[in-house]
């Protein structure tokens, strides 16, 4: 019998030819993800403010004890979609 939420198995929530992608929807995003995001807005929005550019805001979380490279990238949607397409 399937687990409760895994009945997909591997298949991903969205087709698409080059991400692999998984969604999660929740009534409220943690804390966390929501005050960094506005951090790094309002940062990309200083840059821009001083002429350096549009800087794309994204959140870089990382597991203490954890090599970097296995960190997490989290950006807005919209933003991913008009820097690198639908």
């Amino acid at each position: 019998m399937p687990t409760p939420g895994r009945t997909r198995g591997w298949a991903p929530d969205v087709e698409h030819p080059w991400l692999a992608i998984e969604v999660k929807s929740r009534a409220r995003l943690p804390v966390l993800l929501v005050d960094a995001m506005d951090q790094a807005e309002k940062s990309a929005e200083w840059s821009k403010r001083r002429g350096k550019g549009g800087k794309l805001p994204i959140v870089v979380i990382h597991q203490k004890g954890q090599h970097f490279r296995k960190a997490l990238v989290v950006m807005r949607l919209g933003e991913f979609v008009d820097r690198f397409g639908s």
